[in-house]
């Protein structure tokens, strides 16, 4: 299966490549102060999330919807998410020590994917067949990373405790790449794990009020029109109405809260 997968689909191996490349770079920052090294590492980030995009672009066209059904595509999903959003907060925090633990992350990711591979595409169920599960998975997403990002600076924060090596790498002259101040890992992980719950709970009420419609007034809508009882039709399309507007908000919210995140 994996000479399959190298063979046939040489790009979903290079993204796991250069996720291990950057793993060695950012891992050669906790040596070297070489203001080169830092670099190439952020670009060969930069490249992996780069490459993880377009396969996934090639997979929503190949298989003609969100890539998000089996779990060898949220696997490649979520390493994307990680990645994505490692350098976000790298040029928030202007620092490259939790690189890492993100490039690591989303090599896992992408491992594990390349295990469970689908070869087959399955069409979506009906009830995902809609414009909601987009934003609505890529909101569960983004949450599972930054979590899973909050989780890796948390155990660092354990292991420096413990650790001369990880306690140095912490300090004002081996912590930091792009500034000369000081860390402060409880705040850079308690806003990732903030921002993480946010995405998380603003998913779930997408989830809840897509399901209030899908499984509510949708069925009432059809049987109303089905019996030609137009008023209540009117009353059921009404109320779809307003939860879609409140599913949009949410979507601004969600947008508002990527933007403004620090």
């Amino acid at each position: 299966m994996l000479q399959y997968i190298l063979v046939e689909h040489p790009f979903y191996a290079s993204v796991a490549v250069l996720y291990a490349l950057a793993t060695a770079f950012y891992a050669a920052t906790w040596i070297s102060k070489s203001v080169t090294v830092a670099r190439v590492a952020t670009a060969v980030m930069v490249a992996a999330v780069a490459l993880n995009t377009a396969v996934i672009v090639g997979r929503w066209i190949e298989a003609d919807r969100a890539p998000f059904k089996s779990l060898f595509e949220s696997a490649v999903f979520l390493a994307f998410n990680i990645g994505l959003l490692y350098l976000a907060l790298e040029r928030l925090y202007r620092t490259r020590i939790f690189g890492v633990v993100a490039s690591l992350l989303a090599l896992t990711s992408v491992v594990f994917a390349l295990f469970k591979w689908d070869a087959e595409i399955q069409k979506l169920p009906a009830a995902l067949q809609s414009g909601w599960f987009v934003p609505h998975v890529w909101v569960y997403f983004v949450g599972y990373a930054a979590v899973g990002i909050a989780a890796g600076i948390s155990a660092m924060q354990l292991l420096s405790h413990y650790s001369p090596f990880v306690r140095r790498l912490l300090t004002l002259k081996f912590g930091t790449v792009l500034t000369g101040e000081e860390l402060n890992l409880e705040k850079i992980t308690y806003d990732s794990i903030r921002f993480g719950f946010v995405m998380l709970t603003l998913g779930l009420v997408m989830s809840v009020v897509f399901a209030l419609v899908y499984l509510k007034y949708f069925p009432r809508l059809r049987a109303h029109c089905a019996s030609a009882a137009w008023p209540e039709a009117g009353q059921a399309l009404n109320s779809i109405r307003q939860l879609v507007a409140v599913n949009l908000v949410l979507g601004v919210v969600v947008v508002l809260a990527v933007v403004s995140a620090r």
